[in-house]
């Protein structure tokens, strides 16, 4: 994981005021790319609803993927239309990384979270062996957590005993904190209700 800094004092584009690195927070939806985080994120001093992921907080502005390493991906606020991540293929709501595709018209666009995360990961729900981040664009899977069958990116356990693979949406939830607060699935929008206000 990263080492972020605990204050952000100029956090233009993603936020009129300085941000600090909180710990122990209740679920929340990030306001930024409104996919859900628990337990760490960086909160606005001013505005009290106002609560970004570590990531969406402080992940750089451009940034060059290990998949794609000749293309720039540029932190985008938002999109007026509707997106999927090129990564989990969830619906884009807010902050994103965007970088043109050469000789295709579609560009490439990933969560913050996506972008993010680690080519090799100690997986808490294997911790056996650490799992690999795969890129497979074709063709689904059924994911060892959720047992769905999945598209995208995922991340898999090269052990030939283990055929474990696991979807970014479930690893997303597993890095997030989400099952310590009794969270299973990123699609929450009943439990925030009376829980928490930030939208």
């Amino acid at each position: 994981m990263a080492a972020y800094p605990k204050i952000i004092s100029n956090c233009t584009p993603r936020h009129k005021h300085p941000l600090s690195l909180c710990e122990g927070l209740a679920p929340y939806k990030c306001n930024g790319c409104k996919e859900y985080g628990a337990n760490i994120g960086y909160r606005c001093n001013f505005c009290p609803n106002f609560t970004l992921h570590e990531v969406c907080g402080a992940y750089p502005d451009s940034y060059v993927h290990p998949f794609y390493p000749t293309l720039e991906f540029r932190f985008r606020k938002k999109t007026c239309m509707s997106h999927e991540c090129d990564a989990c293929g969830e619906v884009l709501k807010g902050f994103m990384y965007q970088s043109p595709r050469p000789n295709l018209l579609k560009p490439l666009r990933l969560h913050p979270l996506c972008i993010a995360l680690p080519t090799s990961l100690n997986y808490s729900a294997h911790e056996e062996h650490p799992v690999q981040l795969i890129m497979e664009t074709g063709g689904t899977f059924s994911c060892s957590r959720c047992n769905e069958n999945k598209s995208g990116w995922s991340y898999r356990c090269d052990e030939m005993a283990c055929r474990l693979r696991v979807d970014l949406v479930c690893v997303k939830v597993d890095i997030n904190g989400l099952p310590e607060h009794g969270i299973a699935s990123m699609k929450y929008d009943r439990w925030l209700l009376g829980n928490c206000c930030c939208t």
